[in-house]
């Protein structure tokens, strides 16, 4: 199964995930076989959109599924582990978990270009960036992405060993403790 995963509070401003429904549902003509799956509690008064996209798009909206807060991090991992890609369109991020969580099961990032996405992609080697909040401009991307079957397979590999490698507390915490254990 080809999935899209997007990992957040659906409805939040910041998270801008009615960018990515709209850009799926304009899109997904060209590309039926790919599910978009929404992770997350839903903001009450989100439902109002989503009964927009709903009554817009009802032919392709079957293929968005909406999971609710998963809070078993098993079965979250799980859930990345089968998708293929993980799409952020964050408008801002002081630093983004779901990514990087996203990243250590093999999936591609598709993320608006914000300095922590950025920053967690390694600058386009693990994933693409578009101009954020700019739905024409993630339409390309994800385009791009669901039809290069061999930039998924190729990816995925290389990206869990980043993210495990560079994101692991045990390393990140190091030059923490080792400064203060010299000063002790």
């Amino acid at each position: 199964m080809n999935i899209i995963i997007v990992v957040g509070r659906i409805g939040a401003d910041e998270k801008n995930i009615s960018l990515i429904i709209e850009a799926f549902l304009k899109i997904h003509y060209l590309i039926p076989d790919w599910y978009l799956y929404l992770v997350g509690p839903i903001e009450d008064d989100y439902y109002m959109d989503i009964q927009r996209f709903h009554n817009e798009y009802s032919n392709d909206f079957s293929y968005i599924k909406f999971l609710n807060e998963i809070t078993n991090r098993n079965e979250l991992y799980k859930l990345y582990n089968k998708s293929k890609i993980y799409c952020s369109a964050s408008l801002y991020e002081s630093f983004g978990f779901s990514t990087i969580e996203a990243m250590s099961q093999g999936c591609y990032v598709i993320g608006s270009d914000i300095l922590a996405t950025k920053k967690i992609i390694n600058e386009n080697e693990f994933g693409t960036l578009f101009k954020s909040n700019d739905v024409e401009d993630l339409m390309v991307k994800i385009l791009e992405t669901t039809q290069n079957e061999y930039l998924l397979k190729s990816n995925c590999e290389k990206v869990v060993r980043f993210a495990r490698n560079k994101f692991v507390w045990d390393k990140v915490l190091e030059p923490v403790n080792n400064w203060y254990m010299s000063k002790v």
